[in-house]
């Protein structure tokens, strides 16, 4: 089976750019329009979520705000940040 990523990010065009590139490099993937969503998806180890690709900046729940949140879930979840955001 193959390993699940779940993309977090508030961009629509990041998004399906990074679900392609996943998809692409023969992961499964999974994407969520911004941090609530994210953390309701990768809360439950059963759900198979094994990484996260995590929008740094994002309306509402940020990104740094997202991870606490999933570390205090799924401390053993890795989480890889980024950011379009330039400077």
């Amino acid at each position: 089976m193959a390993k699940t990523v779940l993309v977090i990010d508030d961009d629509p065009t990041q998004r399906r750019l990074l679900q392609a590139a996943v998809e692409k490099a023969g992961f499964a993937c999974r994407t969520a329009p911004d941090g609530e969503a994210g953390i309701a998806l990768a809360a439950d180890p059963k759900d198979g979520i094994d990484v996260v690709l995590l929008d740094l900046t994002m309306p509402g729940l940020s990104g740094m705000e997202t991870l606490e949140r999933l570390a205090g879930k799924r401390p053993d979840l890795p989480v890889i940040m980024l950011t379009a955001t330039s400077g």
